[in-house]
């Protein structure tokens, strides 16, 4: 019975992962981190829904060999979500983690890159500009967009994490649609399009002033078009 229990507590506590949208990565990493947990606790004769202090700090012993602490912590994020849930769900008394210490992972800023290594970066995109093996308005077209990523992801402090879905999102130039470039009244160039993105296609405003004879961007505005997914789906 404890063990169904057990079993049906962790794939209500999964489908809640997935239901805000959590990485499948994320999910992956949880299922297996708390079947292992569970199973131990099981092996022991223990209802995973109120363990003892002892077998709490057993299991901490167990986690903390031969892993970094950035690792451990990761794994025991993921036991105390799924206990909170189970609590929160009514199927379990409580979170028997609350009250047990654990490891604190050391403070430290992340490190950033530096101005000329930025440079270096906008430099190669803008060296794909001679690139000759795509037509010239293509290569226009992808370059101008690598550099928005770049200078966005930088000005933004985008974590390695948020840059790989943003470029993922934006990786192919062919899924752009109604792409449209011009240069304004202003002298400044403005690129607009959208991508086709599920459940709501995203537009997006690029807008590129000249500094020392290149393209520099200066804003840039993402917009998903809720009103076109409400309709599609009526």
């Amino acid at each position: 019975m404890t063990a169904a229990a057990a079993e049906s507590a962790l794939r209500d506590f999964l489908g809640s992962l997935a239901a805000r949208d959590t990485s499948p990565h994320t999910q992956r990493s949880y299922a297996g981190t708390l079947r292992s947990y569970l199973e131990w606790l099981a092996a022991r004769g223990v209802d995973w829904r109120a363990p003892a202090r002892g077998d709490l700090r057993a299991y901490l012993a167990i986690l903390g060999m031969g892993r970094a602490r950035s690792s451990t912590a990761q794994r025991l994020a993921a036991i105390r979500s799924f206990h909170r849930f189970a609590a929160r769900e009514g199927l379990a008394p409580g979170d028997p983690w609350g009250s047990i210490a654990t490891p604190r992972l050391p403070r430290r800023l992340p490190r950033v890159l530096e101005i000329n290594e930025v440079e270096r970066l906008l430099a190669a995109v803008d060296d794909a500009l001679g690139d000759d093996a795509e037509p010239r308005e293509l290569s226009v077209a992808i370059a101008l967009r690598d550099r928005a990523i770049v200078e966005t992801a930088y000005a933004a402090g985008l974590t390695t994490g948020c840059g790989s879905s943003a470029t993922f999102m934006i990786s192919n130039v062919n899924d752009f649609v109604d792409i449209v470039a011009k240069v304004n009244d202003q002298g400044m160039l403005n690129i607009v399009g959208s991508v086709p993105t599920q459940p709501a296609p995203v537009n997006f405003d690029l807008l590129y002033q000249g500094v020392a004879n290149s393209w520099q961007l200066f804003a840039v505005t993402i917009i998903a078009d809720t009103a076109q997914a409400t309709a599609g789906s009526a």
